[in-house]
C-alpha cells in the first residue's frame, strides 16, 4: 500500500467529519492566511525580545519561507501545524535510532476532529500503513495551554543556561492570587475550547518575554510524548492483527483497541523518546519531562470542562482503553528514575507535581464558571465526545 492510499484515507476521514459537524477547512478561511503571517510575527517578536527588529524581521521572512514549502496534505491541512509535525516526527526518529528502536512503517501524520485531546492511530485497510490523526485543535490548545499555565509559575532566575523556577506551594498560590490574569487567561482558553470547541476563540494575548521560552519548551514537550506514545504503539507491535478493533467505521479505517497494558508500555517508549529529543537540545532532565506531565493535567482539564457543562458535575466518562490520567502520571513517575537516574528524576518530578497543582488551583476557579454557564443552558461544542 503506498503512502498516497494512507492520504486518500485521510482527506476521506476529513472530509467526513468537516461535513458532519459543519466546519470550515482551516484553508479556506479568509484570514487565514493574515491570521498565519501575524502569528509568526508575533511569535517571533515575543521569542526574541532582545534582537534588532531587522533581526527578527529576517527570522519572520525564513519562518514564513519555510512554512510555504511545507505543503499540507489535503485542504483540511493547517501547512503550520503540518511542519509541526515534520519537524516532531523527526526528533522521534532520530532518537528511535538512538535507542535501538524501530518504528516501521513510520505513520502517515494528519489532523482530524476526534473530539479528544489527544492522537489515535487509524490502519489503512488492507495494509500495515496507518496514521496518527491528531486532534485537529490540538496544538493551538497545547500552545495556549502551556501560557496559560507557565505564566503562573514563580521564576527565581537562572542557573547558567538552565530557568529556575520555584517549586514552592505557597509562592505558585501567591502569585496566582496576586495576578488575576493568570486565572483569566486560562477559564478564557477553557471556556472557549469547551464550548465552541475553538481554542482560538479564547482572546489572544503575547506572554511576558521571561515565560516566552519555557513556554514553548513545555508546549514542545507535550506534543513530542503525544507522537511519541502512538511511535511506541507501532514500534511494539500493537498494530498487528490481533490488536485491531473488531468495529470499523464508516470509512474501512480500522481503528485501534488497546489493552491497559499496551498503553502502559507505549507511554513508556514514548516518555524515553520524548526525552532523548529535549535533552539532545540541551534540555535539563526537568525542562525535558514536564511536557508528558502537563499532558495528562491537561486531558483532565478538558475532560472535566465538557462534563461540566454536559451535567453540571465533574464525571467524564471512564475510558475503556485508556488508564485514568492519574494513574498514567503515576507510573511515568515510576519509571523516570530508570531513565534518567535518581537525582534527576527527583528534580523532574518536583517540577511535574507543580504543574499539576497550578492546574488543579485554575481548575477550581474555572469549575465555577462552568458551573454558572451549565445553569445557563450552555453545552459543549457537539463534537466532543465523553
Amino acid at each position: 500500500m503506498s503512502e498516497s492510499a494512507a492520504v486518500a484515507l485521510l482527506e476521506q476521514l476529513q472530509r467526513a467529519s468537516y461535513e458532519t459537524w459543519h466546519l470550515t477547512p482551516p484553508t479556506d478561511e479568509p484570514e487565514f492566511q493574515q491570521f498565519t503571517d501575524d502569528f509568526v510575527v508575533r511569535f517571533i517578536e515575543t521569542r526574541f525580545p532582545e534582537e534588532s527588529p531587522e533581526e527578527r524581521a529576517g527570522r519572520v521572512a525564513e519562518a514564513l519561507a519555510e512554512m510555504k514549502g511545507w505543503s499540507p496534505l489535503t485542504r483540511y491541512e493547517d501547512p503550520g501545524w503540518r511542519a509541526l509535525m515534520i519537524q516532531f516526527a523527526a526528533d522521534i526518529r532520530e532518537s528511535a535510532a538512538e535507542a535501538n528502536f524501530s518504528v516501521s512503517p513510520e505513520p502517515v501524520l494528519g489532523t482530524l476532529p476526534t473530539g479528544q485531546v489527544n492522537a489515535k492511530t487509524v490502519l489503512v485497510p488492507q495494509s500495515g500503513d496507518h496514521l496518527v490523526l491528531f486532534e485537529w485543535q490540538m496544538f493551538l490548545f497545547a500552545l495556549l495551554f502551556s501560557k496559560a499555565i507557565c505564566r503562573a509559575m514563580p521564576m527565581e532566575g537562572r542557573d547558567g543556561g538552565f530557568l529556575l523556577f520555584s517549586v514552592d506551594e505557597a509562592k505558585v498560590r501567591q502569585r496566582i492570587d496576586e495576578d488575576p490574569s493568570i486565572a483569566h487567561r486560562f477559564i478564557d482558553l477553557i471556556v472557549a475550547y469547551a464550548v465552541t470547541g475553538l481554542p482560538g476563540r479564547a482572546k489572544s494575548y503575547l506572554v511576558e518575554p521571561q515565560y516566552a521560552g519555557p513556554s514553548d519548551l513545555l508546549r514542545r514537550s507535550m506534543e513530542l510524548f503525544v507522537l511519541a506514545h502512538e511511535y511506541g504503539h507501532v514500534g511494539l507491535g500493537h498494530l498487528s492483527a490481533a490488536a485491531r478493533a473488531e468495529e470499523a467505521n464508516l470509512s474501512g479505517a480500522e481503528v485501534i483497541a488497546y489493552s491497559w497494558q499496551q498503553e502502559r508500555e507505549a507511554d513508556a517508549v514514548g516518555l524515553n523518546l520524548m526525552l532523548r529529543a529535549m535533552m539532545r537540545s540541551g534540555m535539563d532532565a526537568a525542562l525535558s519531562y514536564w511536557g508528558a506531565d502537563a499532558y495528562f493535567s491537561a486531558i483532565d482539564v478538558m475532560r472535566n470542562a465538557v462534563a461540566v457543562l454536559r451535567t453540571g458535575t465533574e464525571a467524564p466518562a471512564a475510558s475503556a482503553t485508556h488508564p485514568p490520567s492519574t494513574e498514567r502520571r503515576t507510573f511515568l513517575r515510576a519509571v523516570l528514575p530508570q531513565m534518567i537516574g535518581e537525582e534527576d528524576a527527583h528534580g523532574a518530578i518536583d517540577l511535574g507535581r507543580q504543574i499539576e497543582l497550578i492546574t488543579e488551583l485554575l481548575w477550581n476557579r474555572a469549575r465555577a464558571v462552568l458551573i454558572e454557564l451549565h445553569e445557563r443552558g450552555v453545552r459543549p461544542a457537539a463534537w466532543w465526545l465523553g
